[in-house]
């Protein structure tokens, strides 16, 4: 799952660097951030998760000094607290997101609030005995951001955001334990992201 995801990225990097190079009104950028549980995430009662991490790749194209939009993709992973020993767990989230931003100064310090929206795939995993449970949900993730841009020079900017990621992922799901179907409650992935990057304008 890794491997595949890593390279995604990749090629969403080659295609964006490849489509986009001549124009100076796109930026491509790279971040690494966190994620805290919230909602049904953080609650002990279904599933205990602790801290996430991980990052991922931005692309923008600026209608003007002030508006952007573009695409993000990311991938996080976060601990399972209470695990008993003998047993190992993972959940990891995959968000693929539409964005909007808005620059409220065009220069400098750049505060700017936005929104994305997207889909959200929710993977869990958990090994014991040589059994092994793995399950994924995907649904529709909304998420409201806010953050500012540092401007280096004209063409790299130092990123930083929070966001509050919404993923309709709750429900049943299907999973298969040794030849016997079985069907779980899966939770909405809600976790707030805090992020920090690096943009790079393409261009002159």
């Amino acid at each position: 799952m890794k491997k595949t995801i890593l390279k995604m990225i990749a090629v969403a990097g080659i295609v964006t660097g490849s489509v986009f190079t001549s124009n100076a009104q796109i930026a491509i950028g790279l971040t690494g951030g966190m994620g805290l549980p919230m909602g049904d995430m953080s609650n002990k009662d279904k599933g205990s998760l602790g801290s996430g991490f991980g990052g991922g790749l931005t692309g923008r194209y600026f209608l003007n000094d002030n508006m952007a939009v573009g695409v993000n993709i990311s991938y996080f992973s976060f601990t399972v607290n209470d695990v008993p020993s003998g047993v190992t767990a993972s959940y990891n989230n995959m968000p693929i997101t539409a964005a909007f931003d808005y620059y409220f100064m065009d220069e400098g310090f750049k505060p700017y609030a936005g929104l994305e929206a997207g889909f959200i795939n929710a993977s869990y995993k958990t090994s014991a005995n040589s059994t092994d449970i793995n399950f994924s949900k995907g649904g529709l993730l909304v998420a409201p951001v806010v953050g500012f841009a540092y401007g280096i020079n004209d063409n790299i900017d130092l990123m930083l955001n929070a966001k509050y990621m919404y993923g309709m992922t709750s429900g049943k799901q299907d999973v298969t334990v040794s030849g016997t179907s079985l069907s779980v409650d899966t939770y909405d992935a809600t976790f707030l992201n805090f992020n920090l990057g690096v943009s790079y304008k393409l261009g002159n």
